[in-house]
């Protein structure tokens, strides 16, 4: 039986590698950045372990830009709705139209016992 690696099985240098990529720098960058061939960070995008972890950083990293937008798009709506009370039409209008133009997604999800339930039974 084979023994499943886990990602505790990176190494710093992969740690480092999958920071940099998920940082926006390119294979041959990453590979400067840590000292090892360009050549060992491609292998490295084949290996099941390295390919999970690096999902892992980007998902978190997903997660935290989220955040911030969702932060940004608060204090945007905040700023518009000081700019509609505006004296200046032009400046009142532009704020109106642009409020008209948000699209604020409702929170989704199970709202009773139940379907939580139901969802944790199909959720893969």
């Amino acid at each position: 039986m084979s023994r499943q690696k886990t990602t505790a099985n990176i190494d710093e240098k992969q740690e480092a590698a999958i920071a940099l990529t998920v940082s926006g720098k390119t294979q041959r960058e990453v590979a400067v950045a840590i000292d090892v061939e360009e050549a060992t960070v491609n292998l490295w995008q084949d290996d099941a372990v390295y390919i999970a972890a690096l999902n892992t950083a980007r998902m978190r990293h997903w997660e935290a830009t989220q955040d911030k937008l969702r932060e940004a798009r608060l204090k945007a709506i905040d700023a518009l709705l000081t700019a509609i009370d505006s004296e200046d039409e032009k400046i009142s209008v532009n704020a109106a139209q642009a409020l008209l133009r948000v699209a604020l997604n409702a929170p989704t999800g199970p709202m009773t016992q139940a379907a939580v339930e139901r969802m944790r039974l199909f959720d893969f």
